[in-house]
């Protein structure tokens, strides 16, 4: 009598068998924050199948085609099926937009508007990576993929694509020319693309990380935070690009240096960015920091700039010329070093109240330690005057006789600006607040009567507020006096986003914090 079941064999064959389909769906980031995190997708339910054919595999003999052969199982989302399912859903959400230019208008968005504050990707890359977005002048998505001659090569693809669709998620989060319903739709459509795509090749990408490795898991935590408020996630991807960053052992100059050399310029500034988002979390005390200098102070050589790095910014284009980058630079380091001594003064000004309260250090100790902080912070205020020309002024930032590349120039020293100062203020107003609240007034030049700490915090809080005041009279004026329908509808449209801004600060994680107070 044959046997009632297959033998071990005849399993192991039909479950690797290529025609064999398994799926899981890959549900996109909840809109509702207030939803449960098992409850994913509502009417945002994105499913990224996965279908395992022989164009989908990996080539015989790769480094995943051995991994997954010995269980006979492969659970990765198909890349053919994620393209796909990413090109229905957003295409139906930006109609009759098409697809390319909104991918195009993310690119151009983040190189002008972001790319100043985190200057941490390769711009002529990045636009080749959206290429494979839109199938624009390239095979088709699945094409591509099957004919790549080895599993390195299919990983490069998987790469740019989930780096693409990383930066348009990031982006699309935050767009200001879309309303806040789609912009969160958006968002979570290419979220779930380029994390369902992450995961065909998550394995290979830990244990081999490039550059593509620490940018796309920040911009995932960016996506995720802007759209969804659910900081805890959010902290997960920027704590892996944190955790990345210091296992390549970043923080040393030469083990930079033993990358590519289109790697070191985007691998130097994405640890340097990290770094100063650890610096951030120190200040706020909003999450662990992660790059703990005690760890690796002695092999701290990473250098600001490198002598012969490649540029970021594409040298092509006539909007990048006059030494763009390389003053962008100089204002995202001057930010970091702000950051960065805040962060010590603070460390400073807590390690010393707790000494205080454990009875530790004696009276006149604590007046001499007072004295030493109050230079740091000296020393810390007097960093908003290193402003280099074109921060100060922004409007006279770029001489260039182009009228266009003037005017783009500006803007992006205005964006720089604008997020420096800011930070600069907030600063201010932690550590004001820090030192009332250990009753170390004398540190910041304060006595003890409490109307002289509130007139501190206005005065701190006053240039911001004249800001915003200014903004909105300025897009006031343009509502009641616009030459024709479409400034008016524009300005309209800002102005309606700043009260937004103002009311409800536009934001899904404030609308959490807000709901726990």
């Amino acid at each position: 009598m044959p046997p009632a079941h297959a033998c071990n064999a005849c399993k192991r064959r039909k479950v690797s068998h290529p025609s064999t389909r398994r799926s899981q769906s890959v549900r996109s980031i909840p809109v509702d924050s207030g939803q449960d995190d098992h409850t994913l997708g509502g009417t945002t339910d994105y499913t990224f199948q996965s279908s395992v054919s022989p164009q989908s595999l990996p080539p015989p003999g790769a480094e995943s085609a051995r991994r997954d052969s010995s269980h006979g199982l492969n659970f990765y989302p198909d890349p053919a099926h994620v393209h796909s399912t990413l090109q229905a859903t957003a295409g139906t959400l930006l109609s009759p937009e098409p697809i390319a230019d909104a991918v195009r208008k993310c690119v151009d968005f983040f190189v002008q508007y972001q790319f100043p504050n985190t200057p941490v990707v390769h711009e002529p890359t990045l636009r080749a990576a959206a290429l494979l977005i839109t199938a624009e002048n390239v095979p088709p998505f699945a094409s591509l993929i099957s004919s790549a001659s080895d599993f390195h090569q299919q990983v490069s693809y998987l790469r740019k694509f989930t780096l693409a669709t990383a930066l348009c998620a990031s982006v699309m989060s935050v767009l200001p020319d879309r309303p806040p319903s789609q912009r969160v739709l958006l968002a979570a459509s290419f979220l779930s693309a380029s994390r369902a795509m992450l995961r065909r090749y998550e394995e290979h990408d830990l244990e081999h990380p490039d550059s593509t490795s620490l940018v796309i898991r920040m911009w995932h935590s960016a996506a995720m935070q802007n759209s969804t408020g659910k900081v805890g996630t959010s902290y997960h991807y920027h704590a892996e690009a944190a955790y990345l960053a210091q296992r390549m052992r970043l923080y040393n100059e030469m083990s930079v240096q033993e990358h590519p050399k289109l790697e070191v310029s985007s691998l130097r500034a994405s640890f340097w960015l990290l770094y100063l988002a650890d610096k951030t979390s120190a200040v706020l005390q909003s999450r662990p920091p992660i790059l703990n200098e005690q760890f690796f102070k002695r092999e701290f050589t990473l250098l600001e700039n490198g002598h012969d790095d490649n540029f970021l910014l594409d040298p092509s284009r006539k909007v990048n010329e006059n030494s763009l980058e390389s003053r962008l630079l100089v204002g995202f380091h001057l930010k970091r070093r702000i950051w960065a001594a805040a962060a010590n003064l603070l460390d400073d000004v807590r390690s010393l109240s707790s000494r205080q309260l454990a009875g530790s250090i004696q009276p006149l100790d604590v007046q001499q330690e007072i004295s030493r902080l109050s230079e740091l912070y000296l020393v810390l205020t007097s960093l908003a005057d290193e402003l280099p020309a074109w921060l100060r002024n922004p409007d006279h930032g770029s001489d260039w006789e182009d009228g266009q590349v003037t005017s783009y120039q500006n803007k992006c020293f205005w964006t720089q600006r604008s997020n420096i100062m800011t930070v600069f203020h907030c600063i201010r107003l932690v550590i004001l607040q820090e030192c009332i609240d250990n009753d170390f007034h004398a540190l910041v030049g304060l006595n003890r009567q409490s109307i002289s700490c509130a007139t501190r915090k206005i005065e701190i809080g006053e240039p911001a507020v004249e800001r915003i005041r200014r903004v909105g009279t300025i897009l006031l004026h343009l509502v009641d006096n616009a030459e024709n329908d479409t400034i008016e509808r524009v300005a309209r449209s800002q102005f309606d986003n700043l009260l937004d801004l103002l009311a409800q600060l536009d934001s899904k994680a404030s609308d959490e914090l807000a709901g726990g107070l």
